[in-house]
Order: C-alpha cells, then sequence, then structure tokens
C-alpha cells in the first residue's frame, strides 16, 4: 500500500513545472498568481503513472529564493529528489541550496535531470554533463543517474520514467507506526466541508478512524479518503493523501499534523544532532535565534549547546537544545533545517534525538550521555533511551512513546537483550536500573528494619509506596514481585522484610516481653489493655504475636495464644449447639466482660468464623474450620 513520493528540487525557471507536466499531464501551478508570474510560489502535486503501473506521487517546489519556506515544507516525506537543472545555465545559487537542503535532510536517492536540451546544441549538452558531474561530487548525486530531456519535444522523458520505475521497484512502507501526516494544504470543498492533504509518512489511516490534529490537540473521524484523486477505504506511509474531516478550515493550517489519538505530543523544545553547512559564511553562536523548519512546520527558535561549547564552526556537528517559540510535532529521527535569522539562509540541519527533553537538564552528564548513544540514530537507542528513562514500562506504553513500527520495536529490543529484561510477560525494565532500584530499596528497608527491630517487616501498602518512588512511578507491586522470585524480599501476611530478617530484641526488649506475655496470662479472658501495661507496649506486643505467643484483637487488646484457642473453641461449640450466640451469652462464656466479649466477637466477624446479624451472631463460612480454622491471625 506504500507509496513513492518524488520530488524536485532546482534554480527557479530551470524547467521543474514544465518537466512534471510533461510527465504526468499536469500543471501544478495552480494560484493565479502563478499562471501570471509563469514562476512556481507554492508547493504543486501530481500523480505519476510508471511504467509498471504503480503509481508516484510528485511534489513541485518552487525555485525562487524567496519561497524557500515553501519549498522546505514540501521537501518533507520525499523518497527521492530529482535535481532539475537547466543546460543554458547549469548551477545556479538555488540548486546550491536546495542540494544542501536535499543533503542536511539526508535524502539518499535522486536523479540528475538536465532539461531545455531543445535549446543547445548536442556538443554543449557533453560539456554541462561534465560541469555538472563536477559540482555535484561528494554529494548525494555524485553517482545518480542523469537523463538529458526537453518537456517541449519530450527527449528523455521515456528513459527518466524507466528509473523512476526501478527505484520504485521493491520499494515497501512499513506501515504499523503510528499515523503521522503533516498537513501541507487546508482548503474548503463544495459539498464535503474541509479537506486537508499532505504525504503520510508513517502508519495508516483508514475511513472512520479517530485522529487527532495536533498541535490544537482536535479530534474528529475522517470522513473520506483519496490518493491521487482516486477515493479509497485506507491509505499508508510512502502516500500523498487528501482527507475529509469533520473540522473548521479556520482551526487548521500548514504544520499541523495528523496523529493516531495518544501517540504523539506537541513540544516546544527538542534536542538533535546538529550540522552547519561547510560554506556558511561564520559559525552559529550559543544562544541564536534561527528559523527552525521540520516537516511542514517552521517557527523561530534558539539553539542552546551542550557541554562548554559556545558556537558551531561551519562543517561542524554537535548536540543542541533547540528552544521553539511556537508548539511542533516531532519523531526520533526527524529531519530538520535551520536558516540564519537575517538575511534568511539555510545554514544547517540534522536530526531530532528527544521530542520533549523540557525534563531533563542540558548539564546533567547522564542525559548527555544517553544523547551521545542516540546520534547513531538506530531504533534499538531511542528505546533503550525510553526505557532507561522509565526504569520499568510495558511494551504497548513503549511502543507508544518511541512512535516506530513494531517491527523495529521487537528488533530493536533483540538487540538491547543484554541492557534489558522482562521482568514479567510484557513489562520491560533496565538491567542497571533493576540494579539500583534493588539497591536503594533494600537501603531503606534495612533502615527500617533498624528503626523497628521487633517488627516483622514493612507494612506492604508502604514498601508498595517506597518501590514505586524509587523506580519513578507505579511498578511498586511487579518490583516486588521479582524480589520476593528472587528470594530477596520475604512476605509475611502484610509484611515485608529482607530475606535474611528476624526480629531481634535486646536484652531490655526481652525483658519486657515477658513481663507483658505474664500480664496477659494473668489477665485470661479480660487481660489489662496495650496502653494499660506500658505506653508504647503495642511495639512488643507486635513482637509477642510474631512469635505466636500473643493474638491480636485490635488496637489495644491482645489475648494469650492459649486463652484465644479457648475463646474460639468455647464459641464455636456453643454455635455447634445453639447455631446462635449474643454478646451477653460469650460474655459469659468467657466469664469476662462486654468490654472484651464485644470486640473478640468482631474478631471472629472478621475470620467469618461468625456471621452478625442482628444483635446475635451465627455460624459463619469459616466455621467448619475448611477456611482457616486452625490459622490464628497473623500481625
Amino acid at each position: 500500500m506504500g507509496g513513492l513520493i518524488i520530488g524536485t528540487a532546482g534554480h527557479v525557471d530551470h524547467g521543474k513545472t514544465a518537466l512534471i507536466e510533461k510527465m504526468t499531464g499536469i500543471d501544478t501551478d495552480r494560484l493565479r498568481e502563478e499562471k501570471e508570474r509563469g514562476l512556481s510560489i507554492d508547493l504543486g502535486f501530481a500523480p505519476l503513472r510508471l511504467p509498471s503501473g504503480r503509481l508516484a506521487g510528485i511534489v513541485d517546489v518552487p525555485g525562487h529564493e524567496k519561497f524557500m519556506s515553501n519549498m522546505l515544507a514540501g521537501v518533507a516525506g520525499m523518497d527521492l529528489v530529482l535535481l532539475v537543472i537547466d543546460l543554458t545555465e547549469g548551477v545556479m545559487p538555488q540548486t546550491r541550496e536546495h542540494l544542501e537542503v536535499i543533503e542536511l535532510l539526508e535524502i539518499k536517492k535522486g536523479v540528475v535531470v538536465l532539461t531545455k536540451a531543445d535549446l543547445v546544441e548536442e556538443e554543449w549538452i557533453e560539456l554541462m554533463e561534465e560541469e555538472v558531474r563536477e559540482e555535484l561530487g561528494g554529494t548525494v548525486f555524485a553517482k545518480a543517474p542523469c537523463v538529458v530531456t526537453s518537456a517541449r519535444t519530450g527527449k528523455g522523458i521515456d528513459e527518466l520514467l524507466s528509473i523512476l520505475d526501478r527505484i520504485a521497484q521493491g520499494r515497501e512502507a512499513e506501515e504499523s507506526a503510528p499515523l503521522r501526516l503533516p498537513l501541507d494544504r487546508v482548503f474548503q470543498m463544495h459539498g464535503m466541508g474541509t479537506v486537508v492533504t499532505g504525504t503520510l509518512i508513517s502508519g495508516q489511516v483508514k475511513t472512520g478512524d479517530e485522529i487527532e490534529v495536533l498541535p490544537r490537540k482536535l479530534r474528529g473521524r475522517i470522513r473520506q479518503i483519496q490518493v491521487h484523486n482516486e477515493k479509497v477505504q485506507k491509505a499508508g506511509a510512502g502516500q500523498r493523501v487528501a482527507l475529509n474531516i469533520p473540522l473548521e478550515k479556520k482551526e487548521l493550517a500548514r504544520g499541523n499534523v495528523i496523529a493516531s489519538p495518544g501517540y504523539f505530543e506537541p513540544t516546544r523544545e527538542v534536542d538533535v544532532y546538529l550540522r552547519l553547512i561547510d560554506d556558511f559564511p561564520h559559525p552559529l553562536k550559543d544562544n541564536s535565534t534561527i528559523h527552525f523548519h521540520l516537516g511542514t512546520s517552521r517557527c523561530l527558535g534558539k539553539v542552546k549547546f551542550y557541554g562548554e561549547r559556545r558556537l558551531l564552526a561551519p562543517g561542524e556537528k554537535d548536540l543542541a537544545r533547540i528552544k521553539l517559540d511556537e508548539e511542533l510535532v516531532a519523531g526520533f529521527q526527524d529531519r530538520f533545517i535551520i536558516r540564519f535569522y537575517s538575511p534568511v539562509h539555510v545554514m544547517g540541519g540534522g536530526r531530532v534525538l528527544i521530542t520533549d527533553p523540557s525534563q531533563y537538564r542540558r548539564h546533567d552528564k547522564q542525559h548527555l550521555h544517553l544523547l551521545q548513544r542516540m546520534i547513531s540514530g538506530q531504533p534499538e537507542d531511542l528505546l533503550f533511551q525510553i526505557i532507561f528513562r522509565r526504569g520499568v514500562i510495558g511494551k504497548e506504553e513503549l511502543f507508544s512513546a518511541a512512535g516506530i513500527s513494531r517491527q523495529e520495536q521487537e528488533e530493536g529490543l533483540k538487540k538491547l537483550e543484554d541492557e534489558i529484561r522482562e521482568i514479567q510477560p510484557g513489562i520491560i525494565a533496565c538491567r542497571d536500573r533493576l540494579k539500583n532500584f534493588w539497591e536503594s530499596f533494600a537501603q531503606r528497608l534495612e533502615g527500617y528494619h533498624r528503626d523497628y527491630p521487633l517488627r516483622p517487616g514493612m507494612p506492604r501498602t508502604q514498601a508498595v509506596d517506597l518501590a514505586g518512588e524509587i523506580s519513578g512511578g507505579d511498578a511498586g507491586e511487579i518490583l516486588l514481585s521479582m524480589w520476593s522470585e528472587e528470594g530477596k524480599i520475604k512476605v509475611e501476611g502484610q509484611r515485608i522484610a529482607l530475606a535474611e530478617f528476624h526480629p531481634q530484641p535486646g536484652e531490655e526488649e526481652r525483658k519486657l516481653a515477658e513481663r507483658y506475655l505474664q500480664e496477659l496470662e494473668k489477665g485470661g479472658f479480660a487481660p489489662p489493655l496495650a496502653w494499660e501495661i506500658d505506653r508504647g507496649a503495642g511495639e512488643i506486643l507486635n513482637y509477642l504475636v510474631y512469635r505466636g505467643e500473643a493474638v491480636r484483637i485490635n488496637d489495644e487488646l491482645y489475648l494469650t495464644r492459649e486463652k484465644y484457642k479457648e475463646g474460639e473453641k468455647l464459641l464455636k461449640q456453643h454455635l455447634g449447639e445453639n447455631e446462635k450466640i449474643t454478646v451477653a451469652e460469650f460474655r459469659n462464656l468467657l466469664g469476662s466482660t462486654r468490654k472484651y466479649a464485644l470486640p473478640l466477637l468482631e474478631h471472629f466477624d472478621d475470620r467469618k468464623i461468625t456471621k452478625r446479624l442482628g444483635d446475635e451472631r451465627v455460624p459463619g463460612a469459616a466455621f467448619s474450620g475448611k477456611k482457616g480454622e486452625n490459622r490464628l491471625p497473623s500481625s
């Protein structure tokens, strides 16, 4: 379903539009001013049927320097460029500037088209071919096919079409990435409403799909899709498309992006790998204002270099952060162009590495290290950066954050096997960060054990929150589960402890524990409450619970293990014979008071040994003993 997008480049009046009309039968100069001046001002588009029957799209860009911004908007999404050179003039200033743009955007495929062959002699053509080859040495066009043409006579057109057909063969765009369509035209059509056009640079779109228009975050559904004036149900990456959407024309503009909802976020900052062209007349200074062009969008921005760099000399490359005056949508490895503020000339360009670096400080060494790694442009380095930042992340969330195809993601994850780990099905983490998470968690848990040596461990909810805090997300439960499986921690009831930890009372605590146990034994079913035993007695009483010598009824009431079992036995005997019991009856069974009988019955309610019905209790779900009759409650 993917298509081939062919663009033109070259100096003004070198015959780009006439060449396209000869190839397609379509005059791409659609504006009245263009007709009157004989000059392309804005982008023009035309479908091209190749000899094999395959359909390609041609984008005709203006050649005049005054309309360079329009030219840059048209370059977005191009797979191949026709560098058009007039045989009567040769390589001219705009030829060179367009060539610089192509180099900066790293468009790898091209064809040199020499036009107006009908106006010169054969000897002149041979001379110009040599001169052009010399001018293009060291560029992407150095070994590109070169075709001599005449739009008036048709010379070379068939040869050119045949070359384009060969290049198009076997090219299939990857369509599993999220939808992204930078808009280059927005207009109203009678009977349809708003129509937008652009080159689909990733993903696919189907009639009825919900889409998001960024950066304004408008939502709508696709009413109709056309590819080269033909109505279709879906379109894929690499195709020129027109979409009918239910939004007002005034709400949209060139530079907006139609995207899959929830995948892309507008940004006002990008971290980039930037290059200044070799022959720019002066260096780019830190904090300089520039014109920033990405896709079909453009805005002003300020360049801030990393490290100690204060300027970038012509021909040099380095990392930088660009702070933008307006929000735009960017993706990993998006190519961009920067132009000098005034006078406006192309000065450099590069690739986007991180699309929203605002949360990362430029002077952070770790951030700089990740950026340097991402210069390679490989998907695995993008994935590693995201996984490293998040610590723990689901594969689907990773796919959403990366904005790349599923194939690229799977291949990238395979290459990262030594650096990442799938800790649960579909949940991935960075190995180095997992190590750091554990060290931090273990240190904090060890501190808890020091502060509370009599407790069997940290409350589970607190441990989950702590693991989440350390990992910077909501992965607390996942990490605890992993550490438990690895034997690093133990889970006892609702307590979490280091695997080797056991409550260890000191000499004074042991003496107090013996005294408290004696007081509980002496009290029987009417023991002193915790605060009556001692201020702060709860810590040691809970230690007795951990040891199995006492049972906690509530915050204040504790019974010895023997008395608790005796009370449970008395209760069950009575219910077995009478099928119900009141608080007064239970009080009499215990030989105690309501002060102790009621909380103990409520405790048995919680264990489901009893069930309250009005003022009485009846056997509960666990009364038979099948669900925990012999299991004493823990702390």
